[in-house]
This record gives C-alpha cells, structure tokens and sequence, in this order.
C-alpha cells in the first residue's frame, strides 16, 4: 500500500524511498519536523511496530534517497532536524547538514535512532523555533510529521501563524494514525503533500 504523489491519499506503512513517499533530492533545503509525543510509542494499524520505529525507517530512507542524489548530481542540499514534544530539539545544535556528506547524514542516522518518545505535542512552539531558521538559511521545504493535535494553540492559530509568517514555504505533512484535518489544510496552504499513515 504505498502512497500515490498527490495530496490527500493514504497508506498504511512507508516505503523504500525518500520520506513516505515524498521524493527527497540531493539539491533540497530542507527541515524534518517529527513529533516524538509519547503518542508515538503506539503501534501501527498492523501491529508489526510502533509509529517512532516507522518514523525511524522512513527518516533513514529519507538522509539515504538525499544523500544517493548529492552523491549523484554534486548536490548542495542541506538539512535540519528538529524533533518535538513538550520541549524541542534540534539536530545538529549548530549550523546545518550536507547531503553530499557521509559524515552528516551518518550522524544524522544516530540522531533518529536514538530518539525516545516522550511529552506532549507543543507544534506552535516547534514551528517558533525553526520559523527564524526557515528565513536566515533560505529554507524551502518542511516535512512536518504529527500523529495529534496541538497542544499549544488551535489548529486555526497555527494555520495563521505559518501563513503570515512563511507563506511561501513548501510544507510536506505526515498524519500518522489518523486523518487531520488541521495537517490536510497546512499541506493544501503551503503547496505540499499530504500523507496519513496508520
């Protein structure tokens, strides 16, 4: 069951390439988003694994699909990633990632495999934290992966908040285990895919 390049279709697991689904070159600037809440510990609809384990999977798929591509076409990609909860953090503290190096994208690897869910699902102040990055590094693209709903603000203030403040950001958004409303009108705000993993 793998997910189709248009927005709104579903799937029930991930892939073998890129970020569920979603093509990740060697040329992207690029943000990972994940909600690591304690939520995520749950398990997927067929019981073979927890929604964090997937998680993990698809982001390794995803530093290889851009790295393979870096390698391939002398790439100048970079990427963060910042994981959420109750508090953030971001991956690496200072500075940004290279596809194009090995270095990065294996200690990018052991950054994912060594995430623990944990807290709540603070989504407004993760994106207050990386909306200042977007901006100074010329960010052009988020993946945004979430299994809940905000526990900070209402789905409409931030809607609002990431239009008025990146309005030309591509935002890719992944709803693990269920259908959101609030990840389908970010995705359709921000010209990106919308994705729902059970």
């Amino acid at each position: 069951h793998l997910p189709q390049a248009v927005a709104g279709n579903t799937a029930s697991g991930g892939t073998s390439a890129g970020f569920f689904g979603i093509k990740i070159g060697g040329n992207d600037r690029i943000i990972f988003l994940l909600d690591i809440s304690g939520s995520m510990g749950s398990t997927t609809s067929d019981g073979s694994l927890s929604r964090i384990d997937l998680l993990k999977r698809e982001m390794k798929n995803a530093l290889k699909s851009g790295h393979r591509d870096a390698v391939k076409k002398s790439g100048k990609g970079v990427f963060r990633i910042v994981a959420f909860e109750s508090i953030y953090t971001f991956f690496p503290k200072n500075g940004r990632c290279s596809f194009a190096s090995v270095k990065d994208v294996n200690a990018a690897g052991k950054f994912v495999g060594d995430l623990q869910v944990s807290g709540g699902t603070s989504m407004l102040k993760a994106w207050e934290a990386i909306i200042p990055v977007i901006k100074r590094e010329k960010i052009a693209t988020v993946c945004f992966l979430s299994d809940g709903e905000p526990g900070d603000c209402s789905p409409d203030q931030l809607l609002n908040r990431l239009k008025k403040a990146v309005p030309s950001l591509r935002i890719h958004t992944i709803s693990m285990g269920r259908t959101s409303d609030l990840l389908k009108d970010v995705a359709k705000q921000h010209n990106g895919i919308y994705r729902e993993i059970f």
